[in-house]
C-alpha cells in the first residue's frame, strides 16, 4: 500500500507545472517579417495582444531577463516597454528597457535586462519616430492583433491604445522568470 502511495506521489511531482521555471511570451520568431512598423507622427509603443498559439501576457510575477526582436528593415533605437492593463482598453507603461540599437533585415536581436513584470502583464517595443525609426517588424498572421500606443505609452500615465489591428504579429518576445 505505501508503495502505490508513494508512486502516485512521485507521479503527481512528475507531471506538475514547475513553478521556478522561466516562460517565454510573445512570438514564437519562427519566420521573418512581411508587414512594415513604424510610428505615424511622434514616437510610439508596439504591442500584441493576441498571438494565436502564444502566450502574449505574463502568466507569472517576475523578471523580464531577455527580449529579441526579428527584423528590422532598417536601422534604429528600440526599447523593450512593460505595459500593465488597468481595466477596460486603458493601460500603463511598467517599466522600460535600456535602449538599444539594431540593423540588419530580419536579423534576430536579442539583449538583456532586468525589468520587473506582473501577471497580466504584456511587453511591447517602444520606437522613436523619423530617423532611427526602424520598420518592418511585423508579420501577417491570422488571427493576431497588435495595437499601438502613440505617443509613447507613459509610465505611471494611462492611455488607450490605437487599433486593434487584426492579422498583424509583432515579431517580439521576452523571456520572465519568477525573482527569488
Amino acid at each position: 500500500r505505501l508503495v502505490v502511495v508513494g508512486l502516485v506521489a512521485g507521479a503527481a511531482l512528475i507531471g506538475a507545472p514547475n513553478a521556478s521555471a522561466a516562460v517565454t511570451i510573445g512570438s514564437d520568431l519562427s519566420q521573418a517579417h512581411n508587414s512594415g512598423s513604424g510610428c505615424n507622427t511622434q514616437p510610439c509603443t508596439f504591442v500584441s495582444f493576441t498571438i494565436p498559439g502564444r502566450q502574449t501576457a505574463s502568466p507569472i510575477t517576475g523578471v523580464v531577463t531577455r527580449w529579441r526582436v526579428r527584423g528590422p528593415a532598417g536601422s534604429g533605437m528600440l526599447a523593450l516597454r512593460v505595459i500593465r492593463p488597468l481595466g477596460g482598453n486603458s493601460f500603463t507603461g511598467a517599466g522600460t528597457s535600456s535602449t538599444e540599437s539594431v540593423s540588419g533585415a530580419s536579423e534576430l536581436w536579442t539583449f538583456s535586462t532586468r525589468l520587473r513584470i506582473q501577471a497580466g502583464d504584456f511587453v511591447g517595443l517602444n520606437i522613436p519616430f523619423g530617423v532611427g525609426n526602424p520598420s518592418g517588424m511585423l508579420r501577417t498572421t491570422t488571427g493576431a492583433t497588435q495595437s499601438f500606443f502613440e505617443p509613447t505609452l507613459p509610465e505611471g500615465g494611462s492611455a488607450t491604445p490605437l487599433g486593434p489591428f487584426d492579422n498583424n504579429e509583432l515579431l517580439l518576445n521576452a523571456d520572465v522568470e519568477p525573482d527569488c
